[in-house]
């Protein structure tokens, strides 16, 4: 991503931090909603999240892998693949 989508979004990082809390937090009590995984380092610092869950397109109800994305530093360590594969398993899913 660009240098100002990081400048843009990092400035206000405590607030989106405290809003996906919240919004995982809800996910976790909605029986067949999304669900999302997080990965930490040795260090306890988060570096890849991914959520999936029903389709949110009218015209694709079926599952979805909404998102997914880990920090630069994991590139190349299969932690990509290993948080796919818990976050859609065997099931058919779009993006």
């Amino acid at each position: 991503m660009p240098r100002e989508f990081h400048e843009h979004y990092d400035a206000d990082l405590p607030t989106l931090i405290k809003r996906r809390r919240g919004m995982l937090e809800d996910a976790a009590g909605t029986p067949g909603g999304a669900r999302s995984w997080l990965a930490f380092d040795g260090d306890g610092a988060p570096v890849a999240i991914a959520t999936s869950g029903p389709g949110r397109d009218a015209d694709r109800p079926d599952f979805e892998l909404h998102h997914i994305y880990t920090v630069n530093r994991t590139h190349g360590s299969g932690l990509g693949q290993r948080l796919l594969a818990t976050a859609i398993g065997e099931e058919p899913a779009y993006l």
